[in-house]
């Protein structure tokens, strides 16, 4: 019976870096470009409205209150 050996290949360790190395680059990329575009999105009232639901639980607005 022949010992199996639990050497890693280097080339396949490589090869495998290579491509998780890509996912993670094009995962980040996705994630700022949704970040950038969350923000954007949250400068219209209409918008953070709908999506961000504190925005009605705060008070007075600085710029509206009394001097």
């Amino acid at each position: 019976m022949a010992a199996k050996s639990n050497k890693i290949d280097p080339a396949d360790f490589t090869a495998w870096s290579d491509r998780a190395e890509a996912w993670i680059v094009k995962a980040i990329k996705t994630l700022l470009v949704l970040l950038i575009l969350s923000q954007v999105a949250l400068q219209f009232p209409d918008i953070r409205q709908w999506l961000a639901s504190a925005d009605h639980s705060e008070g007075v607005p600085y710029r509206n209150s009394p001097p």
